[in-house]
């Protein structure tokens, strides 16, 4: 409902939505305004936002050192390390307003209690075009920890959570990341006949091949803690259980529900969260072999036709995305109830590219993106 949508904002919020290709107009009648801000408490049906008496600016710190080294004329390789550090970082509370006996609706309490540490070895080597190849490779070893990998996240929890049992692994940590570019212009056979030198000059090929360590992942369960909004925390790990099993649904294997448990949850205990880590589980390993074949064709007048021939997923590997991983959920009562279904605990629902949408930025989406069928596609270029 735009209407309510932009009444909630008001005056700052307009939108015209399209959905299923069907334009929705701009509103032609103004909006009504919403309820007018009372200063009078109690606050029932306002936010408030704040701000923790200790929170401080973040502060992010880096450094690095590199060693290059020529080999030969058209060829170097540098060694660096790289690393960064970042303290103080912001992190959002979402207090409703039932634990301040309903005095207003929500309280967001911004504080500066994260941090982040990343280090790093990386690799480059580089050749220039030279007689027809032109390489470019990058090796990155890195390990990425934090308390928290979203810069701000509304994270409805008790006061008494300690935010340094969240450290671990960064959601986006690719232990390995290897990729290379190459390009290579195949010989002129200069003593064959005029025909199979035409038929054969001319032809350059280019590769672009990734393979990089899956993200970690971290299993959650959702629950209901009274005086505050539905929470995810982690459950306990069970010793010498399996965490992926074969499975007959997509994929092959699935996450195994009684390698984790939430019988740590008690009525007398105060234990929030589990003794699993965050990104305790390594994500599947992600790998690309992009290739273009292409032929000039030279023209009078300084005008080339281009003919290519672009191949994507050369190999056609299949790449899974990540199992679902909510465990399931549990009341206020303590009562735990797992998710099961189609789409249940640890299985594994749809590939990569169908996790991504057209156009994302998350390793390509849509039809060229990183785990899609293999597709071919042929081009015509002139130019002139």
């Amino acid at each position: 409902d735009t209407a309510a949508v932009a009444n909630a904002y008001y005056p700052h919020f307009r939108a015209s939505v399209m959905s299923s290709l069907t334009a929705y107009p701009w509103p032609t009648v103004p909006l009504p305004p919403p309820p007018a801000v009372t200063f009078t408490p109690p606050f029932t049906s306002q936010n408030v936002l704040g701000f923790d008496a200790d929170f401080t600016l973040p502060r992010t710190f880096e450094w690095n050192v590199a060693v290059q080294q020529g080999l030969g004329r058209n060829q170097a390789v540098q060694v660096s390390y790289v690393a960064s550090a970042g303290r103080n970082l912001d992190r959002v509370t979402d207090y409703p307003g039932s634990y301040f006996s309903n005095q207003f609706l929500n309280l967001y309490v911004y504080s500066s209690v994260d941090l982040s540490n990343y280090n790093s070895l990386q690799i480059a080597y580089q050749r220039r075009l030279y007689q027809g190849l032109q390489v470019l490779a990058n090796y990155v070893w890195s390990k990425s920890l934090d308390t928290l990998s979203n810069d701000t996240t509304n994270s409805a929890a008790p006061k008494d959570l300690n935010p340094g049992l969240d450290y671990g692994l960064s959601t986006f940590d690719a232990r390995n990341s290897f990729n290379i570019s190459l390009q290579y212009d195949f010989p002129t056979i200069k003593n064959a006949a005029r025909p199979v030198k035409y038929a054969l000059g001319h032809w350059s090929m280019d590769n672009i091949f990734l393979v990089h360590s899956g993200n970690p992942l971290t299993v959650v369960y959702t629950r209901t803690i009274t005086g505050f909004t539905t929470s995810s925390f982690r459950p306990d790990i069970v010793p010498n259980t399996p965490i992926w099993i074969p499975s007959s649904t997509f994929g092959g294997k699935k996450l195994n529900p009684a390698a984790f448990s939430v019988a740590y949850v008690t009525p007398t205990s105060t234990r929030l969260q589990g003794n699993e880590p965050r990104g305790y589980i390594p994500g599947r390993a992600i790998r690309d072999w992009d290739m273009t074949l292409r032929r000039e064709f030279p023209l009078p007048k300084k005008t080339n036709l281009q003919f290519r021939v672009d191949a994507f997923n050369l190999l056609n590997q299949t790449l899974y995305a990540n199992p679902n991983l909510t465990l399931g959920n549990m009341n206020s009562s303590l009562v735990f109830t797992p998710q099961t279904g189609s789409s249940g605990f640890g299985l594994i629902t749809n590939t990569l590219n169908t996790s991504t949408t057209a156009g994302s930025t998350n390793l390509g989406g849509g039809f060229y993106g990183i785990g899609r069928n293999r597709s071919l596609q042929l081009a015509l270029k002139l130019r002139f």
